[in-house]
Parts: structure tokens; sequence; C-alpha cells
């Protein structure tokens, strides 16, 4: 959780959060000195008095400065967050193409993004209330009664007992969350070919399917609000408890100073402002197990995947002569077409030679990026004429073509089988056919 806490926070937009939140955090403290040193002058020289004036006027001047680097840092904290994130998408796109999976699917295309943003809302939350709390209560328990750190320190210790108890729970339904979110999102990505390439039979077992994800996801999510929330109740209760039971002695008991009573009444808000900033913390303290739950899902994208085992091939047939193995450097320049029963292996085959060899693989039934603007309005036989035409006219690596005529009328199927024969003459073409002919069998 650490390496990948400081991965993260490795921007020059993270560095500027930081500088804002702590210039915020400082001026909110140092407005709690100047309300001592206000009351003190009050009691010692009385209203009207020079030092009264300034002490008002820099008061005030410290309740309007905060609010300059807070909103800032609000700026930076979404630079960092969209850094972040652009870093993610590029340097992971290549481990899930070797490893491609439906939770990492459904994690890499919008589940990252919650991931990312709870986190830098976590951390930029967390550090602002951190230093508030910090501030706020030195000053108060310095200047104004040291006992208010005596009942800081008995709420961290309550809470602390509380932590303990509820960390691994936390860590596992914020973790079980997460995945099931990355489940619904693969799974609802589905509605697109279902409900406009299937028919009502494919829509509604799309439905069917999509409703149990939804059910898990909801289930998962409502476990772990309502756990947390639980949690969050009886630590609030934890902070306050003491803070309130030393304020209602110290303004009830008559052995309480006119300076430090006046300080406790000016400051009163102030010091319920505290104690929600002792909640916040301990909220985020709470938090770390869910935000560990949460940054252990981007371990799916760390862990190096085994190299899967290499196809099983038999009874292969290169030019009608039985092969123990295939390779592209074996075979000369040509036109070769692959057949088999169906379920044989043939896709298969050619996308692991294209896995592991140079050679451009193309299916005509699913649409994918080319160096071109994507054209939604292109039927299937218009997206196959133009992507056929640019294999065979701008590259000249093998080519592995499977199915390639599968939306091509007789006239088109003609012209490119022709292209086709004369490009053969210059490189190596596998195709993937339903006919007759064949020069390469795999089973």
């Amino acid at each position: 959780m650490l390496h990948q806490m400081a991965t993260m926070c490795i921007s020059r937009w993270f560095c500027m959060m930081c500088v804002c939140i702590f210039s915020h955090q400082f001026l909110i403290g140092l407005s709690v000195y100047i309300s001592v040193r206000l009351s003190s002058a009050l009691i010692e020289q009385g209203l009207g008095s020079q030092d009264v004036n300034i002490y008002v006027l820099i008061y005030i001047l410290l309740m309007v400065l905060p609010y300059l680097p807070g909103y800032f840092a609000d700026y930076c904290k979404i630079r960092w967050e969209s850094s972040a994130l652009a870093d993610f998408w590029s340097e992971k796109a290549g481990v899930y193409q070797t490893a491609p999976s439906a939770y990492k699917l459904g994690f890499y295309t919008a589940q990252v993004r919650d991931v990312y943003g709870r986190f830098t809302q976590f951390f930029q939350y967390g550090l602002s209330s951190l230093l508030n709390f910090s501030f706020s209560l030195a000053m108060i328990g310095i200047y104004i009664d040291g006992r208010f750190l005596l009942a800081i320190l008995i709420t961290i210790v309550l809470v602390f007992i509380v932590s303990r108890q509820t960390n691994q729970p936390m860590t596992r339904l914020s973790e079980n969350e997460s995945r099931q979110t990355s489940s619904l999102t693969h799974h609802l990505k589905e509605i697109h070919p279902n409900a406009i390439s299937g028919n009502v039979i494919n829509r509604q077992c799309w439905q069917n399917r999509v409703l149990k994800h939804i059910r898990r996801f909801c289930r998962a999510r409502n476990t772990h609000a309502g756990f947390q929330s639980g949690v969050f109740l009886l630590s609030s209760l934890f902070s306050l408890l003491p803070t309130s039971g030393l304020i209602a002695w110290l303004i009830l008991t008559p052995e309480t100073s006119d300076a430090v009573l006046l300080a406790v009444v000016i400051n009163l808000t102030r010091i319920y402002h505290l104690i929600g900033s002792i909640n916040d913390v301990i909220e985020i303290v709470l938090s770390l197990p869910s935000v560990q739950g949460l940054l252990n899902t981007l371990r799916e994208f760390d862990r190096v995947e085994a190299p899967s085992s290499s196809m099983r091939l038999s009874q292969i047939e290169v030019n009608h002569q039985s092969a123990a193995q295939f390779a592209l450097s074996g075979i000369r320049q040509g036109r070769y077409r692959i057949r088999g029963k169906n379920g044989s292996g043939k896709t298969t085959f050619l996308r692991q030679l294209e896995r592991e060899q140079d050679i451009l693989y193309f299916n005509p039934a699913r649409r994918v990026d080319w160096p071109w603007p994507a054209d939604s309005g292109l039927s299937d036989g218009q997206y196959s004429r133009r992507c056929l035409e640019w294999l065979l006219t701008e590259t000249d690596r093998p080519l592995a073509l499977d199915e390639w005529d599968a939306f091509l009328d007789v006239t088109n199927r003609e012209q490119f089988n022709q292209l086709i024969e004369a490009q053969s003459c210059r490189r190596v073409i596998l195709e993937v056919r339903q006919t007759d002919s064949a020069d390469m069998v795999v089973s």
C-alpha cells in the first residue's frame, strides 16, 4: 500500500496541493492564537485600545486569507488526479493486452477513476483535517487550557481500540465492493452489442445476467457502507464526550479564570469545529482499511502473469505435407488457407501467431481502431472493404485474414480475392475461409 501511495504522490501538483493545504491550515491555527491574544487584550486594556484594534484587524484578515490557498488546493488536487489517471491508462494498456480479464476490463475502463478520485479526495481531506486538528489543538491546549490535550488523548485511545477491531473486516468489505463494481461495469458494457446487434432473446439474457451482478454490487456496497457508518457513529461518540464534558466543566466551575472563560466562549465555535476535525481525523484513520482495499485492486495490474502454455497443435499439414510445428519463417511468400472443423482452433491459432510472430491479424466481425478517423456510419461491408484495402496497400508484413469476406458481396469478394492473390507474391497471407481448397490444415 505504501509503495502504491508513494508512486501516485510523485507529482508536482501533489506537492503544490500539500503546500496550499499547509498554508490554509496554518493561517487557521494562527487565528486561534490571535483570538486568545485578543481576549487577553480586552480584559487588560478594554475596548478601543490600540492593541485590541490591531488584533481585531489581524483576526478578520486571518479569517479571510485561508480561502485563497484552500481553493487553489482543490484545483491542484484535480490536476494531480488527472495526471495520475493519464499515467495509469497509458502504462497499463500493455498489461491488459498480455493478460485480459473481465475484472481488469471493468477496472481499467471505469473503476480506476473511482479509486483514484477517492484516494486523492481522501489524501487532500485527510491532510487538511489532520493539520487543522493539530494546529488548532496546539493553540487551544497551550493558550487556553492544557486539559484539552488530555481529553483528546482519551479519545485517541478509544478510537485506537475501535480501529484495531475493525481494520481487517473493513479491508475485506472494501475489496469486495471494488471487485463487484468492476465486474458490473464489464457486464454493463455489453449492452451495446446485445441491444443493437442481438435479438429480443439476446437482450433478455443480457438483462438477466446484469441483474444478478447489480444485486451483488448493491449487496456489497450496502454491507460496506453499513459497517463503516456504524464504526463512524461509535467513534464520533468517543470524540464528543470527553471534550464536551471538559467544556461544560470549565464553564460551570467557579474556579475557571476570566481570561480562560472568555477565551473558551470566544472560541466555543472553533472548539466544536476542532471536535469536528477530530471526527474527520478519526474517520480518516478508520477509512484507511477501505482505502487499502481500493489500492489493493491496483495490484491486479502489477502481477506478473505466468506465460500461457503453448497451444497444442496436431495433424498439421503444410502444402499437404505433415509438419511438427509451424513458423512463418519456415514458409515462402504465398497464399495459405487454414481449414479445420468448427472449434478446432483456427482463430485461436491465428491470434497465437499474431502474439508470437510478426503478423497482422484481421477479422471484420469486431470493429477496432485504425489509422483513420472512426466512422460509425459504415456498413459491415464498407468497413471490411476499407480495412482490407488499407492492409493490402499500406503494409508489407504477413497477414492473417480471418473470414475476411464474411460481409462482402460477390463483386467485392472477387475484387479483393484478386488483390490478395497479387499480394501473395510478395508476402505470406494466411486465410480462414469457408471454402473447400486448402494448403494448410489445423486441427
